[in-house]
């Protein structure tokens, strides 16, 4: 009988999409943190949420921080047909049943992703940040790295590397066309061009684009329940557009 009641649609009446939004908001706050903007809209009926059910999740926020020092410039996602606890959600608090799909468009600028390559706190995460050339001995860092986006989906990249033992410093430029690779789940640099003088060994090319693959893995980004698996890639001048399936796992709890 408890059940039923709180679960009649006076009771929906009450708390209303309105109301979900403004739950949803906040837990989506306290994951992504630091936003300039973010806007987030349910939408359900009374019939669905007496099953557990939202029919929609809308997720719209710009300058939000995924990490210390990675800022995206934009983020949507649409989540469809999400299953929850009705009676939390009866009782102002949005937990998930089951983990919810849809899709996510992500815009970063170049400013952005600059900061975030050379971000102390990025660099912190890694447990890769030696790579060993092939005779095992010399060390190779890329303390500064930098992306330019160009037309025609074009990447120019121009990085400082240090050698070590002896502290030998070489600059390395070159544009390059990056691809989608493991499956969605991170991002490679393709055949490069290098610009005439900034020519380095095939060796350190490769230790290289090894180290721009593991920086550029998205386990790197991603936050505590929410995860992302690449589907397109776009790169327009100043920016890259990522299309991607989205993975909610489980929202913040409200206490």
């Amino acid at each position: 009988m408890f059940f039923n009641t709180l679960l009649s649609g006076d009771n929906f009446a009450a708390i209303g999409e309105q109301t979900l939004n403004k739950i949803a908001t906040v837990a989506l706050s306290s994951l992504l943190k630091g936003h300039e903007h973010l806007d987030v809209q349910v939408k359900t009926s009374p019939e669905e949420i007496t099953i557990g059910k939202l029919s929609g999740l809308f997720i719209d926020g710009e300058g939000l921080l995924l990490e210390t020092d990675l800022r995206v410039q934009q983020l949507q996602i649409a989540l469809q047909n999400v299953a929850v606890s009705p009676l939390k959600a009866l009782r102002g608090n949005l937990v998930l049943t089951e983990t919810a799909f849809g899709q996510a468009r992500i815009v970063l600028t170049e400013k952005d992703l600059n900061c975030a390559v050379n971000s102390p706190a990025l660099r912190a995460q890694l447990s890769v940040l030696d790579t060993y050339l092939d005779n095992g001995a010399t060390r190779l860092t890329v303390p500064e790295k930098y992306c330019h986006f160009h037309a025609g989906g074009k990447v120019g990249i121009d990085a400082h590397l240090n050698l070590e033992p002896g502290n030998h410093k070489k600059q390395v430029e070159f544009t390059t066309q990056p691809a989608i690779t493991n499956e969605g789940r991170g991002v490679e640099l393709g055949a490069i061009q290098y610009t005439p003088g900034k020519e380095v060994e095939p060796e350190l090319t490769d230790a290289f684009l090894d180290k721009a693959r593991q920086m550029l893995d998205l386990r790197h980004f991603e936050k505590d329940g929410l995860h992302f698996k690449l589907t397109e890639l776009t790169v327009e001048p100043g920016r890259i557009v990522l299309g991607a399936i989205a993975e909610l796992s489980k929202l913040p709890r409200l206490t």
